[in-house]
C-alpha cells in the first residue's frame, strides 16, 4: 500500500510521486517543509535529519528509483542525486562514465566524423546554392529518425 509522501511542496502541490507504506514513522515526517525549502541552510539541516535516520538508505534508494525532483530525500539533495544517476552514451546507449557524453573514444571519434560528413555536405551544398533546400532536408530527416 502506498500514501502520499511524507509533506506537500510549498507553492507546488501534492507530489505526484508516492512514498512506500513501510516509511511511517520516519524522522523527517515532523518537519516536512524543511526538506523541500531548497535553501542552503534547510538542506544542511535535512541533511543532519537524515544522518541519523534508520531509514536513509531505503529513502535514497526510492528517491533515485522514482527520480524525485526535489527536496531532501536520504540524505542526498536533488542535484547530487541526480550526479549520481547513470549515464548514457548518447550514440549507443551503452554505460557512459560521469561528465561524459559518449562511452569511450570509439563512439567520440564515430560523432566526430558524422559532424565533420555534415558540415562538409553542407559546405558542399552551399556552394551549389542550394543549401536552404538541404538545410530543410536534414532537418526533417533528423526531426523523424
Amino acid at each position: 500500500m502506498t500514501e502520499p509522501i511524507l509533506a506537500v511542496r510549498p507553492a507546488s502541490g501534492l507530489l505526484a510521486r508516492l512514498a512506500p507504506a513501510e516509511f511511517r514513522g520516519v524522522p523527517c515526517a515532523a518537519d516536512p517543509d524543511l526538506f523541500f525549502a531548497d535553501t542552503p541552510e534547510s538542506d544542511a539541516a535535512a541533511k543532519a535529519i537524515c544522518a541519523g535516520c534508520p531509514f536513509r538508505g531505503p529513502c535514497l534508494a526510492w528517491a533515485m528509483a522514482a527520480r524525485l525532483p526535489h527536496g531532501v530525500a536520504g540524505g542526498l539533495t536533488a542535484t547530487e542525486r541526480r550526479a549520481c544517476e547513470p549515464r548514457k552514451c548518447a550514440r549507443c546507449e551503452a554505460d557512459a562514465p560521469p561528465r561524459r557524453v559518449y562511452c569511450g573514444d570509439v563512439c567520440a571519434d564515430a560523432a566526430r566524423a558524422e559532424y565533420r560528413a555534415l558540415q562538409a555536405e553542407m559546405r558542399a551544398a552551399r556552394r551549389e546554392g542550394q543549401h536552404r533546400r538541404r538545410t530543410a532536408a536534414l532537418h526533417t530527416a533528423a526531426v523523424s529518425s
